[in-house]
């Protein structure tokens, strides 16, 4: 196994002009084992399974995100870059691959949709409920004054003629 893989590394620049969307030669040399198996971890970490419903690619056991992750551990033994691996899965599946999408295009609403919701709702909230737009007005406690209104003035006279 160990001789397969040492093989493997010594065709990666032949292999690596092979590999359809890596059309740049590796970042840098391969990494060592260690190395190898926490990139690995971390892109599988950052990429969205294409089958399963909001699983990253570590977490899934579907058979395309076992191919994912192997491909991804080729790919990184070859010596190519993270930035390099994740663009050559943004080019075969989008941005929706990404479990953290950059902000752009149609991004940006999915961003901020949900702020304006909320702000749309308070302000709809205020309204019904009647709280004064002015927080420097406060809702006063003072009686009404009875003269402001002669129905009311009438009635408080009414009542207290009675007692």
């Amino acid at each position: 196994m160990k001789f397969l893989f040492l093989l493997c590394l010594q065709l990666a620049p032949a292999v690596a002009s092979e590999i359809p969307g890596l059309e740049t030669a590796p970042a840098g040399p391969p990494p060592s084992a260690e190395e190898l198996e926490e990139r690995v971890y971390g892109l599988t970490t950052r990429l969205r399974c294409p089958v399963c419903q909001g699983l990253n690619v570590a977490e899934s056991r579907s058979e395309t995100a076992l191919a994912m992750k192997g491909r991804i551990q080729e790919l990184v033994s070859l010596g190519y870059s993270s930035d390099q691996i994740v663009a050559y899965f943004t080019d075969r599946y989008g941005d929706w691959v990404l479990l953290d999408p950059p902000l752009k295009g149609i991004n940006w609403l999915l961003w901020l949709g949900p702020i304006v919701l909320v702000l749309g709702g308070l302000v709809v909230v205020r309204r019904v409920t009647g709280l004064p737009s002015d927080p420097s007005r406060s809702l006063s406690t003072e009686e009404p004054s009875t003269h402001e209104d002669p129905y009311v003035a009438r009635l408080l006279a009414e009542v207290e003629g009675d007692s």
